[in-house]
């Protein structure tokens, strides 16, 4: 479905994550490998060169569905730079209740506290869509990210970036409907996972974007009459991107421009001159 595209991503490594072409074509590149064997799109912003003396600090973990990645309010431990999967940042209520605040994949890290110079976090990461990540000491990233080191301007790229998506949430969550959030939703997993098909109930959609289950269950049949979507025991498909696209609210599109503007900056910065 995205050969061609995928084919010429790898063949220009300079390519802005996220980026939209000249014509306006979106080349879904939160689907792509950046450059070599890392898949995080932090990392691969560094150089070969920048990168080696961090390598022993990092392990590879595999994540799971439901796994907590650090409960709220307490020491955080270790910092996750997701390789594929889906994270999800929550927000807990006092009533028990959760909803989701914002998402990171490849393109990004939990625990962005620690970068800030914290040692807890008011939210907790959750993992949505199994995958993989590099894992790291909390301890070990701050001393790798100070100021002035490659990875502190990368980080501090991605942490405008984060600001910018939980904010562009709070809009959404307040001005848009139900159907449009929802396709926001997919279309952001959808170019995080790598496949067209993921494991999603209407329970948890309902849960994570904080509305009643029927309203979910109603806007998932609208788009599945769309042709946008099929669902099947548990699993979405996306069936045609542009549709569900359409059905979106603008904050998909505002969200990924703010991507390749913050963290399109930060992967081009291995091509800046020499001073």
């Amino acid at each position: 479905m995205h050969d061609a595209r995928a084919a010429d991503h790898r063949a220009d490594a300079t390519a802005a994550p996220g980026a939209v072409d000249a014509a306006g074509g979106d080349q879904r590149a939160l689907r792509q490998a950046p450059h070599g064997a890392e898949r995080n799109w932090l990392l691969a912003a560094l150089s070969p060169e920048e990168y080696l003396p961090l390598a022993s600090c990092f392990e590879t973990v595999t994540l799971a569905a439901g796994q907590r990645l650090g409960a709220s309010h307490e020491p955080i431990p270790y910092v996750y730079f997701p390789q594929s999967g889906v994270v999800s940042i929550l927000k807990h209520m006092a009533d028990g209740t959760e909803t989701e605040v914002g998402t990171v994949g490849a393109e990004g890290m939990s625990a962005l506290a620690v970068f800030l110079g914290g040692d807890e976090m008011p939210t907790e990461c959750v993992v949505q869509i199994a995958g993989a990540a590099r894992r790291i000491t909390a301890t070990d990233l701050q001393a790798a990210s100070v100021q002035g080191a490659p990875l502190h301007e990368v980080l501090r790229c991605y942490t405008q970036y984060l600001f910018d998506q939980v904010a562009q949430s709070v809009a959404c969550n307040r001005l848009h409907s139900v159907e449009q959030r929802c396709a926001r939703w997919l279309l952001m997993t959808y170019d995080r996972v790598g496949t067209d098909a993921f494991a999603l109930t209407h329970e948890h959609l309902a849960a994570l974007l904080g509305v009643r289950r029927a309203g979910i269950s109603v806007a998932a049949e609208a788009l599945r009459k769309a042709g946008a979507v099929a669902y099947s025991r548990g699993t979405v498909r996306i069936l045609d991107p542009a549709r569900l696209e359409s059905a979106a609210c603008e904050c998909y599109r505002a969200t990924r421009e703010d991507f390749d503007r913050l963290l399109g900056r930060a992967g081009r910065r291995r091509q800046a001159p020499e001073r």
